[in-house]
């Protein structure tokens, strides 16, 4: 119990499915639970910026992403999150 109902991951997994069924809201609600107990969770970043850009929140996007290359700049979405930046700028 020390997590509580689910552990950080299954939040983040559950951010996913939400991000790709279209619930970027909910999407949003996860990712900031995962990073709450993770903030070095690079792929609750990466989702969490997916999610404010869909919701049109621009300036949050732009913030997570790039931290999300900060801390990640090899990762295998590496180069999705750099043509999400570009859209940003």
């Amino acid at each position: 119990a020390r997590w509580g109902k689910f552990c950080p991951w299954e939040y983040e997994t559950r951010g996913w499915i939400y991000l790709d069924r279209g619930d970027a809201a909910k999407a949003i609600a996860d990712f900031d639970r995962t990073l709450k107990a993770q903030p070095w969770s690079s792929w609750a970043l990466l989702g969490r910026s997916q999610a404010y850009y869909e919701l049109d929140r621009l300036d949050e996007a732009k913030q997570d992403v790039s931290k999300f290359l900060a801390q990640a700049p090899q990762h295998f979405r590496a180069s999705e999150a750099r043509s999400l930046l570009e859209l940003l700028k």
